[in-house]
């Protein structure tokens, strides 16, 4: 009987110590969204992790995994946790919850336990919801900020909606007025959790423009904190779940502290001892869960006993709600004191409008072309502008001599307007890119091309089709029959121009991210649409084929043997030079290049091509008619490969050629008077 009771007695006593025998192991893994050392939401979660693990004397090592923050990353860590053999999941970050929720759906009935970020009972058996009330802690620290500003200004800065709805605003609002019906409230948001430059922007901006002193926070991060504390106005206020008065010192007035390893420990349990059951569970100041740091050495008495006393009316009454009642409820709910469920759902802070900024946008610096780069390039095009516009006075008032005839004068000097409206599109470019810069400089650097190539085309046909004339048949071409066919080019290109300025949308827009520039710099570019891409290759086509067909011309008229007539040398050497270029920058254009960059290559190529092209043609004319003398109302002669000669008249506005009877080894000068010249054969 007595061996009996013993055994009786020792078998209760190791049913009592044993877990249930519906319990399990307990192996938790840990899923964060951040950093685990940020000292703040990440850290204090992580701790609980390991004060849990230690608490409970788990055999299994928990695991954490962090910077978990998309929903790829997401997915492959829970298929990597489940293949574990882990059975206890706490993806621990408000974004985690969908797929996390999906994952709990899917894994219902396998022995694998869930605790997700939430206020209501789940509806899944392997589920529970947690959270803290956040309304209790921001509202103290709210009541704490008012006591004890300096300026009766303070502000809080939020995620906003919808990433983070109003409550742990109109929380802290509610908790300053009760202490101060005076102060004023600033509110701006910035749709980020952790968004350290927005944040900062934002506070600099209350600090320095709205005379704020304090400023309270639902980020995650202490960016707004440490702008507040570089101040040396007032206090900062920890609202990270961290003891922030380790890092700071006294310059941080209180702090709330988020205590993890109750939840995580009271959950672990249930599934040690085969009790789970679905759940909510909130953190309360009468849990445990939430506490409140020392405050400073610096603050005020006064302010430290009506601050113990608000928290032990929240800590002993857990009805006690004052954050659920306010005159800024009306807006949004028509009654000032509302339900729970309205307090956590509410999207619009309770601050009068004039003390709400909104969204928090950090102001873009644009940084122009660089003014190097502008004199550099604009400097010479304006020199050698008035370089086209000497050249112009010169051909004008010396058009009767001999070399500038044999160069028509006409088309020369549409060939340096031309010129003229290359340099002034290259004075454009390098400028700061407007809109209305954007399509100008295209008309002009293409249409000073057109007159440029187009006139050297026009003028050498004229002497193709007097020179290759191996019948010597009767020709007389005056320039009113060319110039139809220049002002058909002309049209043509403006018609292409038309189009792409139509159906282009070119427009100077304002890229962020290039050229090396900082986070939040801006550069000006031109754009165009897909169709203007199109229409910009067709124009592409239409000087390609004017360089083609001018290269053709020229090398038709390399046997002219009168010099001043031959210019196949010259303009063949012009327009290989804006071939080549075209060889060097088209290649370079589609390779990426910076805004600078590009300026540079495509002006510095207008510019090499356009002058040497002016003085190719030009300066050897002006150098001959300066040594030789201007030769005026010359006429030009010359010996063929027969016994035949040829004369070649130039009035003002017709070129003859004429057959001698007789053979001349020199020029013969003659003089004309007519304003047409009749050819004989």
């Amino acid at each position: 009987m007595i061996k009996l009771s013993i055994y009786l007695i020792l078998s209760i006593f190791l049913f009592l110590l044993s877990p249930s025998v519906n319990g399990a192991e307990v192996k938790f893994a840990l899923i964060m969204s951040g950093n685990v050392t940020d000292l703040g939401f990440n850290f204090m979660v992580n701790d609980g992790r390991i004060r849990m693990e230690r608490e409970l004397k788990l055999q299994t090592p928990t695991i954490a995994y962090s910077m978990i923050d998309t929903d790829q990353k997401l997915k492959d860590c829970i298929e990597e946790i489940i293949d574990l053999g882990y059975n206890f999941i706490f993806p621990s970050s408000q974004i985690h919850m969908d797929i996390a929720t999906a994952y709990a759906n899917k894994t219902q009935g396998k022995g694998i336990y869930w605790m997700l970020r939430g206020r209501a009972k789940p509806t899944l058996e392997n589920v529970v919801n947690v959270g803290f009330n956040s309304g209790t802690m921001q509202f103290l620290i709210g009541y704490f900020a008012g006591l004890e500003t300096k300026t009766g200004n303070i502000g809080f800065i939020a995620p906003g909606n919808p990433v983070q709805k109003a409550f742990t605003f109109n929380s802290f609002y509610i908790g300053a007025k009760t202490a101060n019906p005076n102060v004023n409230v600033w509110y701006a948001y910035t749709l980020n959790w952790m968004d350290p430059d927005r944040a900062r922007g934002a506070s600099r901006k209350m600090l320095d423009e709205h005379n704020v002193d304090m400023i309270g926070q639902s980020q995650d991060d202490m960016s707004v904190q440490e702008e507040v504390m570089a101040t040396r106005l007032n206090f900062g206020l920890g609202s990270t779940g961290y003891s922030e008065r380790l890092i700071y010192g006294d310059q941080m007035g209180i702090s709330y502290l988020t205590n993890w390893t109750v939840i995580l420990t009271r959950f672990a349990e249930r599934i040690q001892d085969g009790n789970w059951t679905k759940d909510a569970f909130q953190g309360e100041l009468s849990n445990g869960a939430i506490e409140f740091d020392e405050m400073s050495f610096r603050v005020k008495d006064t302010t430290i006993t009506a601050f113990n006393l608000e928290r032990e009316k929240l800590r002993s009454n857990i009805t006690y709600q004052p954050y659920r009642c306010n005159q800024g409820y009306m807006t949004e709910y028509g009654t000032q004191c509302v339900n729970m469920s309205s307090f956590w759902g509410a999207t619009m802070p309770i601050t009068p409008l004039e003390y709400n900024l909104g969204l928090y946008t950090i102001p873009v610096t644009n940084v122009p072309i660089q003014e190097s780069i502008t004199l550099g390039l604009s400097i010479p095009s304006g020199v050698f502008i008035l370089f086209a516009i000497v050249s112009i006075v010169v051909i004008i008032l010396f058009r009767n001599a001999k070399v500038i005839k044999s160069a028509s004068p006409l088309f020369s000097v549409l060939i340096l307007i031309g010129c003229i409206l290359i340099f002034a599109g290259i004075i454009i470019w390098s400028q700061n890119p407007t809109t209305s810069l954007c399509r100008s400089r295209i008309w002009l650097i293409s249409l000073g091309y057109t007159l440029m190539i187009g006139n050297l085309l026009i003028k050498n046909f004229r002497i193709w089709l007097l020179f290759d004339n191996p019948k010597l048949k009767r020709r007389n071409i005056p320039n009113k029959k060319l110039i139809p066919w220049f002002l058909g080019i002309l049209i043509l290109d403006a018609i292409i121009l038309a189009v792409w300025i139509a159906v282009g949308d070119i427009k100077a827009v304002e890229r962020l991210n290039i050229d090396g520039l900082g986070t939040y710099e801006s550069m000006n570019a031109c754009s165009s649409s897909h169709a203007g891409d199109v229409v910009l290759y067709i124009l592409l086509i239409f000087h390609g084929i004017m360089l083609l067909v001018g290269c053709f011309i020229s090398f038709k008229i390399r046997s002219v043997d009168i010099k001043e007539f031959n210019e196949c040398g010259p303009v063949s050497t012009c327009l290989y030079a804006i071939a080549f270029c075209l060889f060097i920058v088209i290649p370079l254009m589609v390779s990426p290049q910076s805004i600078a960059n590009q300026t540079i290559i495509i002006c510095a190529c207008g510019i090499f091509t356009t002058f040497s092209s002016m003085a190719i043609l030009f300066l050897p004319k002006f150098g001959e008619m300066y040594t030789q003398g201007p030769a005026i109302n010359e006429t030009f002669r010359t010996n063929t490969n027969r016994q035949d000669t040829f004369t070649i008249d130039i009035s003002h506005n017709t070129v003859a050629l004429a057959q001698e009877g007789v053979t001349m080894e020199t020029f013969t000068k003659t003089t004309t008077s007519s304003n047409e010249v009749t050819d004989s054969t």
